[in-house]
């Protein structure tokens, strides 16, 4: 089994061996600009080379998950667990609750024992996990700065020591710059998004500010999502 994780965006996979397992990966952008459709593009390259995935999603419902990763390509649904953070602020009744559901936003304690438990019961399958955090902001729309540091302290803590692969969304501009800051310093690698206007209407582009430990290209990569999949430009 590959000890990284491709982009699955030639451009960028010819210039870059991927993402080394076992790191935490700050992805930063503003809102709207691919991060979502890029993480999912990753996850779903880890979920067919056999790798499990635990998804904890804040915006999302669960089966939005779900299927925005099968419209890229059948998996083993087995291989991925969702933590809903959605089910506080349900408006309608939900048929469905998930086996791992977070039910106060206010308990940062709570979400990371269930953190905590469900990858326990991926690597009793002796799956390889891949964890994402989607998003770190809206941890923020309940709880401090503060709070929420210490959360992604404890969470980076634990992740190192199960050498577990991390990719955190972050909202950029939306939050304290030293905030911000905090979360990068305590992160192995950070992935920028931006959004250019240009003559030709907005332009996405991405690239790798940081990663410790392994060389990787600096430029920025111009990127279009199309039917929810990252194509390089």
């Amino acid at each position: 089994m590959a000890d990284t994780l491709q982009t699955g965006i030639k451009c960028i996979d010819n210039e870059f061996a991927g993402f080394p397992l076992r790191r935490t990966i700050v992805v930063l952008g503003p809102p709207h600009c691919g991060k979502r459709p890029f993480c999912q593009q990753v996850l779903h390259r880890a979920l067919s080379k056999g790798m499990g995935i635990v998804y904890t999603t804040w915006v999302l419902p669960p089966d939005e998950i779900r299927s925005s990763l099968s419209d890229l390509g059948s998996f083993d649904e087995y291989r991925l667990r969702v933590i809903d953070c959605t089910y506080f602020r349900a408006s309608t009744v939900v048929t469905r609750k998930e086996k791992y559901t977070l039910e106060s936003p206010y308990d940062l304690s709570q979400l990371l024992r269930l953190v905590l438990q469900t990858i326990s019961d991926l690597s009793k399958e002796k799956m390889r996990t891949v964890l994402v955090l989607d998003s770190l902001s809206s941890l923020l729309l309940y709880n401090d700065d503060l709070t929420v540091t210490r959360f992604v302290d404890s969470l980076t803590s634990w992740t190192r020591e199960l050498d577990l692969s991390t990719f955190i969304l972050l909202e950029e501009g939306c939050h304290d710059e030293k905030f911000t800051n905090t979360v990068r310093y305590l992160s192995d690698g950070v992935l920028e998004f931006r959004i250019d206007e240009s003559e030709k209407g907005p332009e996405r582009k991405l690239r790798i500010s940081v990663l410790k430990g392994v060389p990787y290209p600096r430029r920025w990569f111009c990127f279009d999502v199309k039917r929810g999949r990252i194509v390089g430009k």
